[in-house]
């Protein structure tokens, strides 16, 4: 946070997920070193109460829950289909997506109707993605929408049909 203020980026969010800290070697060092983050920060987000209190002490902070369940989005390293699958069930969710504009991603995110897509390392991109979805909560609502109609035209009912009836199968699978 200190270096991105220093060579004068704007917008520097500090976000929690934790509300306690392992006490081995690190925890002094991070206890003097969180100090220093209302110091350097713009905004203090939070995903639940008890980590923004913990992080952020006393001072004022947004709390950003976590939505759902991240552990089905953990990318699968063996195979493109972990993206799409999380991709998939994220537009199943009814939330806006803001992704980065890695390769598969394309097929899912259309910018301004299923979320928006950044360059991975475009933090200010993100900031403006998380922004523009704080300031206009129809504008989310209207995504999510629009998510959930394009998540259908994957739904594996849909799909058999669609494989039998290319295939010219009388029956189902």
């Amino acid at each position: 946070l200190k270096a991105a203020k220093l060579h004068g980026v704007p917008m520097r969010i500090a976000h929690s997920h934790s509300s306690s800290q392992d006490k081995n070697w690190k925890y002094p060092i991070k206890l003097f070193y969180k100090k220093f983050i209302p110091k350097y920060a713009t905004a203090l987000m939070a995903c639940s109460r008890q980590a923004g209190d913990w992080m952020f002490n006393r001072e004022v902070f947004s709390v950003f829950p976590n939505a759902i369940n991240a552990r089905i989005y953990k990318y699968d390293c063996l195979t493109k289909a972990g993206i799409r699958q999380s991709l998939l069930i994220r537009q199943n969710s009814l939330v806006p997506l803001l992704t980065s504009n890695i390769r598969g991603v394309s097929d899912y995110v259309f910018d301004g109707v299923t979320g928006y897509r950044c360059a991975p390392d475009d933090a200010a991109g993100f900031a403006k993605g998380l922004a523009r979805y704080f300031a206009d909560r129809k504008l989310c609502s209207q995504i999510g929408e629009n998510n959930a109609g394009a998540a259908k035209k994957y739904d594996i009912c849909k799909i058999e049909k669609d494989v039998c009836a290319l295939m010219d199968f009388n029956e189902k699978l």
